[in-house]
């Protein structure tokens, strides 16, 4: 299931099917990049091959390995056929990657890494521990989500299967009309009978609704800490390459899901405006993240750029704990409006039941 949503991001690219999109997931993804980045680099750091030699060089790795019909070997012929036809490399993945690794990529070929001497490495020297901590969190996100919405939807379902067969079955096994709170149950299951297999349009639709506010808004914390903590670990990496704030997030902002964009604004506004990175301070960070960016701007010091990866790998930790304790409870959470659904059908059963037992 697709939770990132983006506000008309260019794109010249073929779209490709759901079914193989699906097959294409978090996992395959890292194991693509991994092997990508290995190839395309030198033990120094530098790039080594360009992108075309490097693609055609992964699908006959992966025709050897899985064969010619694994989704790897699929992606790669896409991906090589979008560059022979004048499609970016990173137009080409926004079809089949994660919005936030899009994002990666579109940067590196914008900003070079300068070491210590001087020179000029490529940021996607920097990337392998990085995309690996970023898809850890996002896995784990999305397993907590599609397992909440699994089980709401496992209550939905327990509810009008009970509204449409067992409340009809004991009403006519005890010749006892329905009224009151089971004949209103009753009727919503007879509704559902009566939409039939326009329950999956419904479904669909909700799903686009959920996907759309989700991005829209961020109103699900677990999902808004996941996407913070990438957006201030990729500000950071960034900086790094020796870009103001200002231009890093001038390079973020098409990729960014819409309730992250009105933040940036704001910052992109308010720079150089505040103290420090005072101006980041939008309303995104946890109170006590909060305190560790306000406290950059307080104290005056040279090695700032250090101080503010020291705020993000503290963003991290902070954002990675909260992920870690709502993977826990937003299932339970889901598990409580399941059982309470299911609970209201089953209670009309009982209701019903205990009308007929005293009426024999």
């Amino acid at each position: 299931m697709d939770f990132d949503l983006l506000d008309d991001l260019q794109n010249n690219a073929e779209p490709v099917s759901k079914l193989n999109k699906w097959l294409f997931n978090s996992t395959k993804q890292q194991a693509f990049i991994d092997l990508y980045i290995s190839l395309k680099l030198d033990s120094d750091g530098n790039i080594v091959e360009k992108d075309t030699n490097i693609i055609e060089l992964m699908s006959e790795i992966y025709k050897e390995t899985y064969g010619e019909n694994s989704i790897f070997v699929v992606v790669c012929t896409y991906i090589s056929d979008s560059i022979n036809n004048g499609v970016s490399r990173d137009e080409a993945m926004v079809h089949w990657f994660d919005i936030d690794i899009v994002q990666i990529f579109s940067i590196t070929t914008k900003v070079k890494i300068r070491d210590k001497e001087g020179g000029n490495n490529n940021i996607l020297s920097t990337l392998s521990a990085f995309l690996k901590h970023q898809s850890e969190l996002q896995i784990k996100v999305k397993k907590s989500l599609k397992v909440s919405i699994g089980i709401m939807l496992f209550g939905i379902f327990g509810y009008i299967m009970t509204a449409i067969y067992a409340l009809p079955a004991i009403s006519d096994s005890y010749s006892i009309k329905l009224s009151g709170y089971s004949a209103m149950v009753a009727q919503t299951g007879e509704l559902a009978s009566q939409i039939g297999y326009l329950w999956i349009l419904i479904i669909i639709i909700i799903k686009k609704i959920w996907s759309w506010s989700l991005s829209k808004f961020g109103w699900l914390p677990i999902y808004k800490y996941q996407k913070v903590a990438h957006f201030f670990a990729m500000l950071s990496l960034i900086k790094k390459t020796g870009e103001t704030t200002s231009i890093a997030l001038e390079m973020m902002y098409p990729y960014l899901v819409p309730f992250l964009k009105p933040h940036v604004e704001k910052m992109l506004e308010a720079t150089g405006e505040q103290n420090g990175y005072d101006h980041l301070d939008t309303g995104l960070l946890s109170l006590e993240a909060k305190v560790k960016l306000l406290s950059i701007g307080r104290i005056q010091s040279s090695d700032s750029q250090v101080r503010f990866s020291e705020l993000s790998d503290f963003i991290q930790r902070n954002t990675t704990e909260k992920i870690d304790k709502l993977s826990n409870i937003t299932p339970l959470l889901a598990l409580v409006i399941s059982m309470s659904m299911f609970g209201i059908a089953i209670f009309a059963v009982m209701g019903i039941t205990m009308k007929a037992m005293g009426a024999i």
